[in-house]
């Protein structure tokens, strides 16, 4: 069957595989309409499946690169099947390359960030850095981490404030400049938001329950 056939989607490695199970099939007189309408329709699901994966629209995809009804009724002979299936393959290699590649600039985004939360970096500084631009940073982001950029920024110095109000002796205004605040209040009031109450009411708190 095509899922005993394809066990896994990796786009190059289906196609090869396709291409040698016809082969095969061709070889043994062992063609038919029956098999090629069955094939075609088990690997128009796993397509449509991958498409919406990847927030496609399987009628705007075929519009620009590829005819719909060529598609529905490529299992009339095995060159349009194969066709097709080259076709389809290509296209979710792309997508697998552009996943790849989005993955990628985001990981730079995050070690970026990592080094830089004790400065107080935003989306220009970062985009720069990492060679984006911002707008497309800011939209690449969102996609990829589920969060917008500042509130990513935003929760990650908050950890560490929180951390270093736990674990250290720092003054409050200290902490705040270790997260990349220059204006105290401008911190204690971030830090409020997040956790509900003050910096120094959260160490007070944090202290009383240790004794």
């Amino acid at each position: 069957s095509l899922h005993d056939a394809l066990p896994i989607w990796a786009a190059g490695a289906v196609r090869e595989e396709i291409h040698r199970y016809f082969e095969k099939l061709a070889e043994a007189g062992a063609l038919s309409r029956e098999l090629l309408a069955r094939f075609h329709e088990d690997f128009l699901q796993m397509f449509f499946e991958i498409v919406q994966g990847y927030q496609g629209r399987v009628h705007e995809i075929f519009s620009e690169t590829y005819d719909y009804d060529a598609m529905l009724q490529a299992c009339a002979s095995l060159p349009q099947l194969l066709e097709f299936v080259d076709f389809a393959t290509g296209y979710v290699e792309e997508k697998q390359n552009s996943a790849q590649e989005a993955r990628n600039q985001i990981d730079r985004v995050l070690d970026f960030n990592h080094k830089n939360l004790t400065r107080n970096i935003g989306r220009k500084e970062i985009a720069e850095a990492v060679f984006l631009n911002p707008e497309y940073l800011s939209r690449l982001f969102k996609r990829e981490m589920g969060m917008g950029l500042t509130e990513y920024l935003l929760q990650e110095r908050m950890k560490i404030a929180e951390s270093l109000l736990r674990n250290t002796s720092f003054s409050i205004s200290i902490v705040a400049s270790k997260v990349g605040y220059i204006n105290f209040s401008h911190f204690a009031k971030a830090f409020k938001k997040e956790f509900g109450v003050s910096p120094s009411e959260y160490r007070k708190k944090f202290r009383a329950g240790e004794g």
